[in-house]
Formats: structure tokens, C-alpha cells, sequence
């Protein structure tokens, strides 16, 4: 059995409540290693998911957003262990 380690992903939408989650940044391999930006970015939408889920509609004007009109933009390292991603949308 390898190593785990856990980061902190928060997630904050303005008027809806906060969101943290530890989330595993090591594989859990017998080398332990880092977990790719690219598995780090679907983590991010499966938890963008589940806040969704958990905290209620996202409104944006008049519209309700859902995950496919949401897109990563950055990931930031807002405190030891702890990252927040800048979520941009898209409407049509």
C-alpha cells in the first residue's frame, strides 16, 4: 500500500455557501507520486459538481449554470495544501 496525501480544494461562488473538500494530490502508488494537472483538473470538476449539487443552482442574471457552461481556468495555491480554482463560464 503507498503514501497518501491530501490538498484542500475550496470553492467559493458569490451569494452561495463556501466549499472545502480534501481531495488525494499523491497517488497511491509505492513510489507516491504526484498526481497529474490533468487528474488534479477532473478532480476539480467532479467536486464543481457535487458543490453544485450540495449548495443549490449557480445563477448567473437570469440563467442557471450547470458544469458544461463552466470551464477551469487556473488553479490557485492559496495556502499550504490548499488550492482554489478561477472558473470561468460560457453561455451562448
Amino acid at each position: 500500500m503507498g503514501v497518501t496525501s491530501k490538498i484542500t480544494l475550496r470553492i467559493q461562488v458569490v451569494g452561495l455557501i463556501p466549499y472545502a473538500r480534501q481531495v488525494p494530490a499523491i497517488r497511491a502508488n509505492r513510489t507516491a507520486d504526484p498526481i497529474s494537472l490533468g487528474k488534479l483538473a477532473m478532480i476539480v470538476a467532479q467536486e464543481m459538481q457535487k458543490y453544485i449539487e450540495t449548495a443549490g443552482p449557480i445563477q448567473y442574471g437570469e440563467r442557471t449554470l450547470q458544469l458544461h457552461n463552466m470551464f477551469l481556468t487556473k488553479l490557485y495555491h492559496v495556502s499550504r495544501g490548499s488550492w482554489q480554482p478561477e472558473i470561468k463560464v460560457y453561455i451562448v
